[in-house]
């Protein structure tokens, strides 16, 4: 158990009137720390001494341990915090311009927005190749009812043959699209 009492070295610095770091008769660690202004900053270290209390109570052997222990390190959660605090500053630096830029280019009636569609092709063949299979099943069924000429034994020729088209149409469709396996799994894009 730890008892400190720390002065500010600068005006803005924190002063913690109490700092304990103690274990109950379970084995559960706590740290308590009681400061009398609470500053912006605060929440870093709040969460950095959660995580390091927490991967310290963990067991030395276990495989899960040590996968939560190295993710919630001290070091891990640093680096994490560096980056977002390098991205977030990058955003604000690099923002405004960026958002001046556009208005200008708005303003002007040159602002383009450029779309990339990743794998559509296959998406529209399939599409158009399913919509003239419906077609020329629906016509060549209207043609088969009709009973339009030449006719065999009273079957439409045409609507019979169109029929005939468009179910294989249909199949080869349903074949390729089965052997994508895109029915069953996504592919990330």
């Amino acid at each position: 158990m730890a008892l400190t009492f720390n002065y500010q070295d600068f005006l803005d610095d924190k002063l913690s009137i109490l700092d304990v770091k103690a274990k109950d008769a379970t084995g559960s660690i706590f740290n308590i720390e009681m400061q009398l202004t609470v500053t912006a900053g605060l929440v870093k270290p709040v969460v950095f001494y959660g995580c390091e209390l927490y991967a310290g109570q963990l067991s030395k052997g276990d495989y899960q341990a040590q996968i939560v222990r190295r993710r919630f390190s001290p070091k891990r959660l640093k680096r994490k915090l560096q980056q977002s605090y390098q991205n977030w500053d990058r955003l604000i630096e690099t923002l405004p311009s960026d958002l001046a830029d556009m208005l200008r280019q708005i303003k002007r009636g040159k602002f383009d927005v450029h779309l990339e569609h990743r794998r559509l092709e296959s998406t529209v063949n399939r599409l158009v190749m399913g919509l003239l299979a419906s077609a020329l099943f629906v016509g060549s069924a209207q043609l088969w009812s009709l009973q339009v000429p030449p006719t065999i034994a009273g079957f439409s020729i045409p609507g019979a043959l169109g029929c005939a088209i468009a179910v294989g149409l249909g199949f080869r469709l349903l074949h390729a699209i089965k052997k994508s396996g895109d029915i069953i799994e996504k592919r990330p894009l």
